[in-house]
């Protein structure tokens, strides 16, 4: 990921809407990096300790476990950045 996206990460939050319902799943400073072919949910996070900052982790959802997936601004959670959907 380049250097642009991490600094761009840092101000974005993803909600993980999980197929059989209940609460969102929340994870700050984070984006949705992508939805593969199989229909993994891949979303990339910077900076919270343990990681350090600027180190990425990677959450996987499996395909068939999450309905839908938000990425939000933090400063203005009403404005979606993107909305995947499985």
């Amino acid at each position: 990921m380049s250097t642009t996206h991490r600094q761009a990460s840092g101000s974005r939050r993803t909600d993980v809407y999980p197929l059989a319902g209940g609460e969102a799943v929340s994870y700050s400073h984070c984006e949705v990096d992508e939805v593969d072919r199989e229909g993994c949910l891949r979303i990339a996070t910077y900076g919270d300790p343990p990681a350090g900052e600027g180190t990425p982790v990677y959450v996987v959802w499996a395909p068939g476990s999450w309905q839908r997936a938000e990425t939000v601004a933090v400063s203005d959670v009403s404005s979606k950045a993107s909305d995947t959907s499985n």
